[in-house]
């Protein structure tokens, strides 16, 4: 029974990852002209911070899919 909770878990973080990289790269493409690095921090909080921890907890599910999907499919 685990295979298949397997590669649920596997689907959603490589949609995560994929939807968490298109985001990271339209807001950069979006925003590259107006950055000013006077305000560098404000510029990471405000265009680059939710779609790399995005990028990450996509990465930790996908490296975690195989003992995620052992709890998940405990009888």
């Amino acid at each position: 029974m685990r295979p298949p909770a397997l590669l649920a878990l596997r689907l959603l973080a490589l949609t995560g990852l994929l939807l968490s990289l298109w985001a990271l790269l339209a807001n950069l493409a979006q925003s590259y002209d107006t950055f000013n690095p006077s305000y560098a921090a404000y510029y990471w909080k405000q265009q680059l911070l939710r779609p790399t921890l995005g990028l990450a907890l996509s990465l930790l599910v996908l490296l975690l899919a195989r003992p995620l999907s052992r709890w998940i499919s405990r009888e």
